[in-house]
């Protein structure tokens, strides 16, 4: 989880939504991206996230092992 704030969370009675003690903006990723100078690049993805991203209007970074 990536937050603006504190990195102290707790789990809300759904058993599934994690939010911050602080209540600052944060995310959760299901995937591992790094994000390169180049733009985001998901690791976890065979194409690098380039076809997801793109339909969000987001140019992925090249794939440094293509």
């Amino acid at each position: 989880m990536v937050s603006l704030g504190t990195a102290k969370t707790h789990v809300l009675s759904d058993d599934w939504t994690v939010k911050t003690d602080d209540g600052t903006w944060s995310s959760h990723w299901e995937h591992s991206v790094a994000l390169t100078e180049e733009g985001p690049l998901v690791l976890t993805a065979v194409d690098g996230g380039k076809a997801k991203l793109a339909e969000l209007g987001v140019e992925a970074a090249p794939d440094p092992l293509a």
